[in-house]
């Protein structure tokens, strides 16, 4: 729905007239009635969100190729990793495929997803491998619903979580990105930016809607410093394992009047990000501001020499120029926005706490007979956190240097282990020691 209003599309999928379009056969295609459809793929292992979205007023856009569901809703990532999921995936992959078939030239491909329910973790790292297998050289950015600190829909969730990252990280493929949302810091974000008292999920669901859109328009429309999907990724992403990416979007009306610099200083505020940086020892590795609106480019580099000045914005010694720019003039944006796409350390304090809250239930080994019962072996557990204790570790050398973090890492699991074995005698499971050994301990 964002994307077509930005380029006047009608929800029965005509044109607005005398308006202006950008490009739009980038995410639309014509059909051979004149109408216009969306070039996406719904897909659930349960009909009713699918349906939901045939029933909205929107729903008239859509073709039938659009949409593919199941009878069956996938509780846990094992269901919709193994039993449910495997009977799906290929009638999934044959939509996708038709889609990509319209297309003149396939420059990447957009998936979102939420990675602690059921269908987003198990159905999701099954579709993210064959999309690797098939479509292994295109870039792939993925917008993901992270698990929060504090906030938890799911009981399950850091289960489902972990096993799904497990998947991912395992590929390590060096086309994919993926912007990482938090619910915890999306309601910030409602409460203080759009002055939204009480959000509920459509409106968190509106702030993802334009950080996609605003990371889309330099390929829907004009201005004088483009970026497309590849040019966004490879500047970003320096190594595969570190792809995990923060999103912060910030708007000035014309009656606002604040400047580009004040407003690409704010971009890393605490309350602006879409995950919650403030760890102390975090470093930013590489950013993409994407400017929307009237931006004056030389206002922009003055902006950008701000940056390089700032005192609490610590950045890595290796990575001098770690800014990428993109500015686009859309016909739909009345006033000046900035959508900051930021690599940074910061991210490992999420991953503590998601491995600390997967500790917390593995070691009880409580809900595991419900993913055995689908088919899932003991050991990918244990793998699956080992896994994410190496991505944690990634994160930690780059924010303590690799000598200082082991030191203070081994440190730490020595005198864990040690306490261990004179509180319990030495009696613990093998799997249980493996785990708590994978436990970083500086939360």
């Amino acid at each position: 729905r964002h994307l077509a209003q930005e380029q006047s599309i009608q929800p029965d999928g005509t044109l607005i007239p005398s308006t202006c379009h950008g490009k739009l056969d980038t995410m639309f295609s014509e059909t051979s009635g004149g109408k216009l459809t969306p070039r996406c793929v719904y897909t659930d292992l349960e009909p009713s969100i699918v349906q939901e979205i045939q029933r909205s007023p929107e729903g008239g856009i859509y073709s039938a190729e659009s949409f593919t569901a199941d009878k069956d809703d996938a509780t846990n990532y094992s269901r919709g990793h193994y039993s449910i999921g495997r009977g799906h995936i290929d009638r999934t992959m044959d939509k996708i495929r038709r889609q990509i078939e319209k297309c003149d030239y396939l420059q990447g491909i957009i998936i979102t997803a939420s990675i602690g329910g059921g269908t987003g973790s198990g159905f999701g790292a099954l579709l993210t491998h064959r999309m690797y297998q098939e479509y292994r050289q295109k870039t792939k950015i993925q917008f993901s619903v992270f698990p929060s600190r504090r906030i938890s829909p799911v009981i399950l969730e850091p289960y489902n979580a972990v096993l799904r990252l497990n998947q991912e990280l395992d590929l390590s493929d060096s086309n994919k990105m993926t912007v990482i949302f938090e619910n915890e810091s999306l309601y910030k974000i409602c409460s203080r930016h759009d002055n939204i008292e009480l959000p509920n999920y459509p409106d968190l669901n509106n702030v993802i809607a334009r950080t996609i859109s605003s990371v889309l328009a330099p390929v829907r429309f004009t201005g004088p410093i483009t970026c497309d999907l590849n040019t966004i990724q490879t500047n970003i992403v320096p190594y595969p394992r570190i792809s995990y990416v923060v999103a912060s979007q910030l708007r000035a009306t014309p009656a606002d009047q604040s400047s580009i610099a004040d407003m690409t200083a704010s971009c890393f505020a605490p309350d602006s990000t879409t995950t919650d940086l403030t760890q102390p020892d975090g470093k930013l590795l590489s950013t993409c501001l994407l400017y929307q609106g009237l931006s004056s480019v030389g206002q922009i580099n003055s902006a950008l020499m701000r940056l390089h000045t700032m005192r609490t914005l610590k950045k890595t010694s290796w990575v001098p120029t770690p800014f990428k720019v993109g500015v686009t003039n859309s016909p739909y944006q009345t006033d000046m926005s900035l959508c900051a796409l930021i690599n940074h350390t910061g991210l490992e304090s999420s991953i503590v706490s998601l491995n600390n809250k997967y500790d917390s239930l593995y070691s009880r080994y409580a809900f595991l007979h419900w993913y055995h019962g689908e088919g899932m072996e003991k050991n990918e557990f244990a793998c699956a956190r080992e896994m994410t204790a190496a991505w944690q570790c990634d994160y930690g050398h780059e924010n303590r240097g690799f000598e200082n973090y082991y030191r203070y890492r081994y440190r730490h699991e020595d005198e864990d282990d040690s306490s261990e074995s004179e509180s319990s005698g030495g009696g613990e499971e093998e799997i249980e020691t493996a785990v708590k050994k994978t436990r970083w301990h500086g939360e």
